[in-house]
């Protein structure tokens, strides 16, 4: 199946089904449907058409297992395959159901000219995202500044770590990094806080 189909599907679901995926956020923890059974079979239908390349925006994601795009967001022409293993359905923090139409193998070109191969999982998110996990399964680190953050070769980040002392751990859980932390009201007579905030947070 190629994308402009999945598109058509969406395009011909009743009034309700499409008002509700209108409605759909995209809530990190993205995680897959465990209770999912995925028995489809391996698609291996080549491409053999090509459309015009589309722009669009991936938000590096931490709290998402794996690299996700809309329908709407990868040129139609592109063939998606249906996987055994891979192409269970999401479930996004607020316990949505989120369709998973298969794997879908593009190029990624930079702004630098850099090329990137990538295989997405077509699903109905509203903006693609690529799983900090799944950069880190490849062979990388991820490195992030308050401006930007980079993509670096496996093994910097040791280096780094060597040298200076961390302020937080997030050990990886599956695909996701879970750090667990005591609650209280930092008004308390216990109060240690050393000072870090999620950004934007008012300080």
């Amino acid at each position: 199946m190629k994308v402009k189909e999945i598109r058509k599907i969406i395009q011909n679901e009743p009034n309700r089904n499409r008002a509700k995926r209108a409605n759909w956020k995209m809530c990190a923890p993205l995680t897959y449907d465990e209770d999912e059974d995925d028995d489809d079979e391996d698609d291996e239908e080549e491409v053999l058409d090509l459309e015009e390349e589309i722009e669009i925006g991936v938000a590096a994601d931490s709290g998402c297992v794996a690299h996700v795009v809309g329908p709407h967001d990868i040129p139609g022409s592109v063939q998606v395959v249906k996987v055994k293993g891979k192409s269970k359905n999401f479930v996004a923090a607020n316990n949505s159901k989120i369709k998973n139409y298969g794997m879908a193998a593009v190029e990624l070109e930079q702004d630098d000219g850099k090329v990137v191969h990538n295989n997405f999982n077509v699903a109905d998110v509203c903006r693609p995202l690529h799983a900090v996990s799944q950069i880190c399964d490849n062979g990388h680190d991820m490195l992030y500044k308050k401006g930007c953050a980079y993509v670096v070769p496996e093994g910097v980040f040791d280096k780094i770590l060597a040298q200076v002392a961390h302020v937080a751990t997030y050990p990886r859980s599956g695909g996701l990094y879970v750090t667990k932390v005591k609650v209280r009201d930092p008004r308390g007579a216990k109060s240690k806080s050393a000072g870090f905030g999620r950004p934007g947070q008012g300080r």
